[in-house]
């Protein structure tokens, strides 16, 4: 893979710095903003995939600190249409994006799709929403250590030509998200990215291309990438497609970055009330052990005070599949959170067994490089939702519509998500606990306790692809 033009973001999202700034920007001045995002490149600002942790760190070790300011931190753009627009790109060139990033995440339809309804329709959100739209043009994502990052957004700012910041959010990384349970055990192994963790057997590496644009996904294809007429790239800096055009999307991704209130006060209520329901709502106990290994009881209580599971532990009891275990959702109820986000071999049966099952959900998969927030004005906490994929449709919004919010999911009726469902769609707040002694279920009423706030679909390229559109072609 070319990890010198593979943004940083994708490989690995910065988990050594524990604070992160998502500046929305808006686009005044064509000329303007090439020559700052020309100077974000011979500065070295934008890291490439190849860039370790364990280099940053060994950089930051000597002498406790790096020789440039921007060795202290990790930076990452996307855009918007708008934002590529007024950069110049081509009507032509627009046109071969996917629809669904042409239409962007608060489409009327899209919304209905993905459950953004009643609390959680786009015009009630702080930004992404109608009154928005065409201000946000640019996504400028700052990873660093939080006594460090205000001077790197001063360093950032202080180029010339840095568009003005029309949302600025704050993100920190956190062991455990606001409702208390431990996140991120989860993720895909994305084949010439990442190591396979010792422990693993029953996972393997996800084809890059799931990821990545111009590599081979699942079904052993490419998918649909944005490329421009040969003519529009005079300068030959992007490189050439068999069709002909230049290949705008290599090595590029799409990304969806969504604001999710959380309410905190709820669902500890709940918690105080009934620890295993609360853990049948996301399907694992707080440290992170699955319901499918400990049904009953978290193992951590066994624990001296002041310790934790170990996190290597955690990933490799993570290597589960749900019909070899809990075919009939007696451990974790079949719609419980993790099991609607990620639904394994669940999915076998007229046919189709737990092997094909699985290859069938690894095409569904995402990249999370979300963190928390929390604002202390208010006392507001949530989580800065953020994927990367490289099918907006076949991946991110086929596990929003089609598991998370499906009424129907795994023979249900008429609940979605219990831990992100809004009760849109005449879904109910509801979650089913299948009882093995009865061959029956019970259903319990739940509040709502996410809200969304806000929402965008981005298209982050890779650096080559940035270099073309600050060097201007017009």
């Amino acid at each position: 893979m070319d990890l010198d033009d593979i943004q940083g973001l994708l490989r690995h999202g910065y988990p050594y710095f524990n604070a992160a700034a998502y500046r929305m920007l808006e686009i005044e001045d064509r000329a303007a903003t090439r020559g700052w995002l020309l100077e974000l490149l011979r500065g070295n600002w934008i890291d490439s995939a190849r860039v370790r942790a364990e280099q940053l760190q060994r950089k930051e070790d000597k002498q406790g600190r790096a020789v440039d300011p921007q060795e202290r931190c990790g930076v990452a753009i996307a855009f918007t249409p708008s934002g590529l627009t007024k950069l110049g790109l081509s009507a032509d060139a627009m046109r071969t994006f996917v629809s669904e990033f042409q239409e962007g995440i608060a489409a009327p339809h899209r919304s209905r799709m993905l459950g953004d309804v009643d609390k959680n329709c786009p015009t009630r959100w702080r930004w992404g929403g109608p009154q928005d739209r065409g201000r946000i043009d640019i996504l400028l994502m700052v990873f660093a250590a939080e006594h460090e990052l205000e001077a790197r957004l001063r360093d950032l700012y202080a180029i010339p030509g840095h568009p003005p910041v029309v949302h600025d959010l704050r993100g920190k990384r956190g062991d455990t998200e606001p409702f208390g349970f431990a996140d991120g055990i989860s993720q895909p192994l994305v084949e010439g990215l990442d190591f396979k963790p010792a422990g693993l057997t029953r996972e393997r590496h996800i084809k890059a291309g799931e990821f990545v644009l111009g590599y081979p996904d699942e079904f052993g294809q490419h998918p649909a990438a944005p490329s421009v007429a040969r003519d529009e790239d005079p300068r030959r800096i992007l490189r050439f497609a068999e069709n002909g055009r230049a290949d705008l999307g290599r090595n590029g991704t799409f990304l969806v970055l969504r604001q999710l209130q959380q309410d905190v006060t709820a669902f500890e209520a709940l918690t105080r009330q009934n620890k295993l329901l609360a853990a049948r709502i996301v399907g694992r106990w707080p440290d992170g052990s699955a319901l499918v290994q400990y049904p009953d009881e978290n193992p951590s209580q066994h624990l001296p005070p002041g310790h934790r599971r170990n996190r290597a532990q955690l990933v490799a009891e993570n290597d589960f599949g749900y019909r070899r275990d809990d075919p009939h959702g007696f451990r974790c109820p079949l719609g419980a959170h993790i099991r609607r986000a990620n639904p394994r071999d669940s999915l076998a049966g007229n046919g189709i067994d737990g092997k094909t099952a699985q290859s069938m959900v690894n095409r569904h998969r995402l990249l999370r490089r979300g963190r928390v927030y929390e604002d202390k004005r208010t006392g507001e906490k949530g989580t800065l939702f953020l994927c990367l994929n490289a099918n907006l449709e076949r991946q991110f919004e086929f596990v929003q519509s089609t598991w998370a919010m499906n009424m129907e999911f795994h023979g249900l009726r008429a609940e979605a998500d219990p831990l992100l469902g809004a009760g849109g769609r005449g879904a109910s707040r509801a979650l089913t606990i299948q009882r093995p002694w009865r061959n029956e279920s019970c259903s319990i009423g739940l509040e709502q306790f996410v809200t969304v706030k806000g929402g965008g679909y981005f298209f982050l390229p890779g650096l080559n692809a940035i270099r073309y559109l600050a060097s201007g072609q017009d």
